[in-house]
């Protein structure tokens, strides 16, 4: 059974202020959502493709499609890098989150 909004809504919302690896960060998001999903650094992305801006922020996103209350939603994380990795591997610090349900 997919989550519900208000759930979908409190889960993302508790990633703020959390500390996390991208493989975790897939993790977590892969386990609520019960389907694989990875998330795009959107950010290095234009950093690689020659695109540096001082106003970019760090935002990871990814997609999640479902059968039930709504159809998909749209997950973008803000997210700070760490200078260092953390004891548990942590290199990104979830600063907000962004949702659009379908």
């Amino acid at each position: 059974m997919s989550p519900t909004k208000q759930e979908v809504v409190v889960f993302l919302e508790d990633l703020v202020h959390k500390r996390f690896s991208k493989k975790k960060l897939n993790k977590v998001l892969s386990d609520f959502f019960k389907q694989d999903l990875e998330v795009s650094n959107v950010s290095q992305n234009k950093i690689d493709n020659g695109i540096d801006d001082d106003l970019t922020d760090f935002n990871l996103m990814t997609y999640v499609d479902f059968d039930g209350e709504f159809d998909a939603i749209d997950i973008d994380i803000y997210m700070l890098p760490m200078r260092r990795k953390g004891w548990d591997d942590s290199d990104m610090y979830i600063t907000e989150v962004g949702y659009e349900f379908w």
